[in-house]
């Protein structure tokens, strides 16, 4: 068929109706893609990438976590909610937030049990306090991780923020900035020992001093990584402590200046030209080496007994623990932990055997703690020493700290340790074979002076 130039030419019935049928699939492709870039710019808007380490902590908690009973979802997406609401100014936490009128769906790898938290997260960044500025992304999702923690209710479970891991991930290297304190909590009090010759010794701290604020902020509800953390910082500079001392009413403010810290796990001397007494401190990465080479000047130089003083010691390194309780050990079991899912793991003595036969006292108290107390039960288990002093911590658990994906970390229990004989720890601590009150003022060491007794023959 003719058609004239400049005109097109018809279609044919059945071109036209897949032309039609083209265009309309093209408008609804047109259509999904402008709903889909609206989602996107949504989602931009409630900055749904700062929720992330939330859903990390989650997942992390219902892989390793290892009291499963404490995982409570409704208590834990709770927690989560409330810690969000409670942030912003003029924060409520007996007031939920509606659900938003226009719903976002929660973004990938987000876990469904805290799609509420997702909703209050969209809430608070579509309608909340319209027209004011919006709150911070980074602090918001913080307070959202505490609040869940908070639930979980386990003092050894902690967030820790980007800028506190990277200090808190220097501890047990040997070295770190801070003023040289050991930290512990009773209850809901924490405990301070300062280090000897450490800047926190020369600011006035004394064994035994409750903490109460730092720089100011009250230590209550914090933590032990938390009152750590706020604790140290770069050397030169200053932290104020308020604490109350043994025996006082009144507060007192501490301004410690802090400094480079050398962590030295081990300390020993002779008593009486026959009994080495050995302070171990702590289980930092070469505490096992030092003492090899310790334990041998010791015999070398004519020792016939041992005093293991582990009081004060706030554990550290699982490798390290295991390989010093081999020293005075031929063979055998030395702890074994048990995870969250009921798998057991056990820890044998390895290369033991290097003072078994030197009779041997051990000292502990109620600061005496993880690694320490494993050490202690396993000798105590073993019938290799005997155990002086007062009743442990109790916290002997298998605690780790994981990077989440924005710098921040998790510290938390995957397991709990036993000793030997099947005793758990956790809770429990170890009691004693001898129990000697600890001992302040002008009373002298008696714990010392029952364990030398105790070596010399006496009862």
């Amino acid at each position: 068929m003719f058609t004239p130039a400049g005109f097109p030419r018809p279609l044919r019935p059945r071109t036209t109706a897949l032309a039609v049928l083209l265009g309309a699939l093209l408008l609804a492709v047109v259509g999904v893609a402008c709903d889909l870039g609206a989602e996107a710019n949504a989602r931009e808007q409630v900055h749904a990438e700062a929720l992330k380490p939330l859903w990390e902590v989650w997942e992390i908690l219902h892989d390793d976590f290892v009291d499963r009973d404490l995982l409570d979802p409704d208590a834990l997406q709770r927690g989560a909610t409330q810690g969000l609401l409670a942030s912003l100014p003029g924060g409520n936490t007996a007031t939920a937030a509606p659900l938003p009128t226009d719903p976002i769906g929660p973004p990938r790898g987000a876990p469904e049990a805290l799609q509420p938290v997702w909703d209050t997260w969209v809430w608070i960044y579509e309608t909340h306090q319209d027209g004011a500025p919006r709150p911070e992304p980074a602090p918001l999702a913080q307070a959202a991780i505490r609040g869940l923690l908070t639930a979980v209710d386990d003092i050894h479970t902690t967030y820790i923020t980007p800028e506190r891991f990277r200090i808190e991930a220097r501890a047990f290297e040997g070295n770190y900035e801070g003023i040289g304190a050991q930290v512990y909590k009773r209850g809901d009090r924490f405990i301070l020992s300062p280090m000897p010759g450490s800047p926190a010794k020369e600011g006035g701290m004394l064994p035994g001093d409750i903490l109460l604020a730092v720089d100011g902020e009250t230590a209550h509800e914090w933590s032990v990584l938390e009152a750590v953390n706020r604790i140290r910082g770069p050397r030169n500079s200053t932290v104020n402590l308020e604490v109350l001392h043994l025996g006082s009413s009144e507060p007192a403010v501490l301004s410690i200046k802090r400094g480079v810290i050398t962590m030295e796990s081990v300390f020993w001397q002779l008593i009486d030209g026959r009994i080495a007494y050995v302070r171990l401190g702590a289980f930092y990465g070469n505490t096992d080496d030092v003492l090899k080479t310790t334990l041998k000047e010791a015999v070398a130089l004519g020792s016939e007994a041992l005093i293991l003083d582990l009081r004060d010691n706030p554990g550290g390194f699982l490798s390290s623990t295991v390989k010093v309780t081999g020293y005075f050990l031929e063979e055998g079991l030395v702890t074994y932990e048990v995870n969250g899912k009921g798998k057991r793991k056990d820890h044998y003595v390895e290369d033991g055997g290097l003072i078994t036969q030197l009779p041997m006292v051990v000292l502990v108290n109620q600061f005496s703690s993880s690694g320490s107390e494993v050490l202690a039960g396993a000798l105590q288990d073993h019938g290799r020493a005997t155990l002086v002093g007062v009743r442990t911590f109790g916290k002997a658990s298998v605690s780790l700290s994981k990077r989440l994906s924005d710098g921040s970390g998790l510290y938390y229990s995957v397991a709990h340790w036993y000793t030997p004989s099947g005793r758990l720890i956790k809770g429990q601590g170890l009691q004693p074979d001898v129990v000697v009150p600890s001992t302040t003022g002008t009373s002298g060491d008696l714990q010392l002076e029952k364990a030398i007794q105790i070596l010399e023959g006496g009862n």
